[in-house]
């Protein structure tokens, strides 16, 4: 992406978006609602990156293509859930006083696909977007790969030449440790599982392994993979 292309102008709407979902969810719950704040870290975020976008010498402008193309991502997938919230909210806004006060906002959420949430999982989801997106910013502003991450490029294209394909695992990477984080709370994913190396990489495998990736292959890079969470951390991405 350069400066001015569209992705900028779907930064502006998705900041917007975010806007109205926030100032919905005040409007049904409160400012101190766990959805409200949740709300209002995403808008942070993506208005951070509307205006980083718009700025030519922004840190975002001035990173390589991948980490651009990455953070960009993020971003749009952000949409959904979003258009989702507003449309939920608006609903529950419009309703009566009398109305609203005998019916609490919707405790199940139905998306497009047919799939439910309930509020508790769209909380964590605004959360890990909101993760990811900072995640992006951090890795913007490396001025240059890891020694692991540019070791962990390599098994990439080499894995991919083999057929076994780890295309993509470090974006993935990053997306799942923000799914994490969203769970884990306070503090990095690392550090919380800091006293259990076992469960730690059983539970970013499991994770990855539902984003397609081989198990074996997994297994066969698990060093490498947690080292290069090791050196994010060493990094100050999380």
């Amino acid at each position: 992406m350069v400066f001015g292309s569209p992705v900028g102008g779907d930064c502006v709407m998705l900041a917007q978006l975010a806007w109205d979902c926030l100032q919905g969810s005040k409007d049904a719950v409160g400012e101190n609602d766990g959805l409200t704040r949740e709300l209002l870290g995403l808008y942070k975020s993506l208005s951070r990156l509307r205006d980083e976008l718009a700025n030519p010498t922004s840190l975002v402008n001035r990173a390589n293509d991948e980490r651009r193309q990455e953070l960009e991502e993020h971003a749009a997938d952000c949409e959904g859930i979003l258009k989702v919230m507003n449309t939920v909210l608006a609903r529950y806004n419009a309703l009566g006083r009398e109305q609203r006060k005998s019916r609490r906002l919707w405790q199940k959420i139905q998306f497009g696909n047919g799939e439910t949430k309930d509020l508790r999982e769209v909380r964590n989801e605004l959360s890990a977007h909101a993760s990811a997106i900072t995640m992006g910013f951090n890795l913007c502003a490396l001025h240059s790969p890891g020694r692991v991450e540019t070791t962990l490029e390599m098994a990439e294209e080499q894995s991919r030449r083999h057929g076994r394909s780890l295309r993509g695992l470090r974006t993935s990477l990053h997306w799942v440790i923000a799914n994490l984080s969203s769970v884990v709370g306070e503090g990095s994913v690392r550090s919380s599982y800091a006293n259990d190396d076992k469960i730690f990489w059983r539970t970013l495998r499991n994770e990855l392994v539902k984003e397609g990736y081989d198990n074996y292959e997994l297994q066969k890079h698990r060093r490498l993979i947690k080292d290069y969470v090791d050196e994010l951390v060493n990094r100050g991405v999380l």
